[in-house]
């Protein structure tokens, strides 16, 4: 399967501050050239399109003056109030002037944690994109704090293209694509046209570095796209700061950047919540039985199979699964809080009821609610 034979229908384009950025400073003319790009899109193959951009924070230090990158929580929240009235100021302009209209929505990781905000939040990207409208994404970093945030929009555009139920996701940075090394430390490094899978080997071997405006980097990028593929999304990275890669990539057909390919088994779009987006509470360590009838036959966590437990949590909390060496095996959500789980450990269904007097259950994490951690 080649890039040029992908579905394209429903995308999601991720912009980064710097594909936004001129000589170290916003450049609205950039959104103006994305707008004629994205008309086309929508013209030429019916394309719905999402926007997940960057900037806020790079366009709040344009109107007020700081020096250098802003370091404390409450200087970036302040210079995202100002600068995303700003960005979405520039965005409305550009594309009205291609008569498209856009609409501002704002979310935080606690929007995909809840359920109902996940769904409530769902609804309104259909309603938005029902009548038309293209919605503009971003982090609330005016009120988002390190507890609840999603770390770089990289993350936060794959997470938007699960939920929205796109089939494409377009990331717009600073570089080609990705390379088999470094190209600013190793000349001879190949620009990688097709990746079929990401496995930890690729993420382990991509670096870390950072733009001067972002938070994330060519590894984020990575994360982001093995979030996307999982769930049989298609991912382009695309040299964002050139004029016309939309066009090119996904009208033209050109082959250009670099595309993940779907993966061949894409996970269930609860389990891929679960494991995805859900924090983890605590931990749960089952023993050699437990661990077998989870892997190996799919099988829910009984008490009887649990060791002990970490961690101080409430009943539908998300938790780590261990075995007894300590090896990450799975991931759930629990049905019982931390303190009913002690009062049940190794415990057999039959002896359960008597130790609880009420929310009476013999599954501690039901097989629906686990994710079992690929090798």
């Amino acid at each position: 399967m080649k890039p040029i034979d992908h579905l394209v229908k429903r995308i999601v384009i991720k912009i980064g501050s710097q594909v936004l950025a001129r000589n170290r400073t916003f450049n609205p003319k950039k959104i103006k050239f994305i707008a004629k790009d994205i008309e086309l899109l929508k013209k030429t193959i019916g394309a719905e399109i999402i926007i997940v951009s960057s900037g806020a924070i790079m366009t709040g230090r344009m109107l007020i003056q700081t020096n250098g990158k802003p370091v404390s929580l409450g200087i970036k929240q302040a210079l995202a109030s100002v600068g995303q009235a700003k960005l979405m100021e520039t965005y409305s302009k550009a594309f009205a002037a291609y008569d498209m209209q856009v609409a501002q929505v704002l979310l935080t990781h606690d929007d995909f944690e809840s359920r109902e905000r996940y769904l409530n939040a769902k609804r309104t990207f259909s309603t938005l994109l029902k009548l038309g409208i293209i919605p503009i994404v971003n982090e609330n970093d005016a009120v988002s704090v390190e507890e609840i945030r999603f770390g770089d929009n990289d993350v936060m555009s794959a997470e938007v293209a699960a939920l929205v139920g796109a089939d494409t996701l377009v990331i717009l940075g600073d570089v080609e694509g990705l390379y088999t090394d470094d190209p600013k430390k190793n000349p001879s490094a190949k620009l990688i046209s097709i990746v079929e899978a990401i496995g930890e080997t690729l993420l382990q071997s991509v670096g870390n570095t950072k733009s001067s405006f972002g938070t994330g980097g060519i590894k984020s990028k990575i994360i982001a796209a093995k979030i996307a593929t999982e769930l049989n999304i298609g991912v382009w990275m695309l040299p964002g700061y050139r004029n016309g890669v939309l066009k090119k990539a996904l009208v033209e057909k050109n082959n250009i950047g670099t595309f993940f390919l779907p993966s061949r088994n894409p996970i269930k779009t609860r389990k891929h919540w679960i494991y995805h987006t859900l924090k983890t509470k605590g931990e749960l360590v089952v023993d050699q039985g437990c661990e077998k009838a989870i892997i190996l036959k799919g099988k829910s966590i009984l008490p009887q199979g649990v060791v002990s437990i970490k961690g101080d949590f409430p009943k539908e909390s998300t938790v780590w699964i261990k075995n007894t060496k300590d090896k990450l095996i799975a991931k759930g959500l629990s049905r019982l809080s931390s303190s009913e789980i002690e009062k049940i450990i190794g415990l057999k269904p039959e002896q359960i009821k008597h130790a609880m007097s009420h929310n009476f259950t013999t599954e501690i994490v039901h097989r629906d609610n686990l994710v079992i951690m690929k090798s």
